[in-house]
């Protein structure tokens, strides 16, 4: 079940509530139930042909993908397309990623992540240094989201932490068609996770189609227009023969 997550004052004025996400916590627990979740409803209203995603929502899906491939490479993807829309960084569930990612850090590089200081965090190793970079842009710009300081997530012990899904560090890649939506006024690292999302995916088929919003959909008509074609070429594309 997902949780009641409280949203910046004003959103009730654009969507109705009640307003919710997949987790608060992001440490890989929570993402693991959330990838149960989407497994669940995949196995309770599915086969479906393709899936859409707002940030959050967009940045789960694609983690689900990476670690269900990771674990079984020979087994299809349950989607033929995707549709990601303004998506946050993902986030790992799988445990030796992260144990990879984070685990053999010493109490020194640890204390480090827990100051939550830029500073102190650029001292430590790679590929933690990567993976909580990422992080932490990513945690900086969602602030009037999750309501929550740098502190709530990295002030726990190490397996507790969030580890980004970082394209340098997983090299697991999803061969399906795909349309990235991102909009021109959004922040900068909002941005750079569609960026870092757009490497996990080696089709040649793939779309980016940028508006001129925020962390939003497009509203105005002509764009909806213009996103509405993408979405009907990526949904062509993944009936095509591979």
């Amino acid at each position: 079940m997902v949780n009641t997550l409280k949203c910046p004052e004003g959103i009730e004025k654009l969507f109705p509530g009640p307003f919710s996400c997949y987790n608060r916590l992001f440490d890989p627990g929570s993402q693991l139930e959330s990838h149960a979740l989407i497994e669940e409803e995949i196995h309770t209203y599915g086969p479906f042909d393709g899936a859409f995603g707002f940030s959050q929502g967009a940045a789960v899906i694609v983690s689900y993908l990476l670690e269900r491939r990771a674990a079984y490479p020979d087994e299809s993807i349950p989607f033929r397309f995707l549709i990601l829309c303004s998506p946050v960084v993902p986030l790992a569930g799988n445990a030796d990623y992260c144990h990879r990612i984070l685990g053999c850090l010493n109490h020194d590089n640890e204390s480090r992540i827990r100051s939550c200081q830029d500073k102190q965090i650029s001292q430590i190793p790679e590929p933690a240094r990567i993976a909580m970079t990422m992080l932490t842009s990513i945690l900086d710009a969602c602030t009037t989201i999750t309501c929550e300081p740098r502190s709530f997530y990295l002030d726990r012990r190490l397996p507790d932490v969030p580890c980004a899904l970082h394209p340098d560090l997983c090299l697991t890649r999803l061969p399906i068609p795909t349309l990235h939506v991102r909009g021109n006024t959004d922040a900068q690292a909002l941005w750079n996770c569609g960026l870092l999302i757009e490497s996990f995916f080696d089709s040649p088929k793939q779309r980016v189609f940028e508006h001129k919003s925020g962390h939003d959909i497009p509203r105005s008509g002509p764009e909806v227009r213009q996103m509405l074609c993408a979405m009907e070429w990526v949904i062509a594309q993944s009936e095509l023969p591979t």
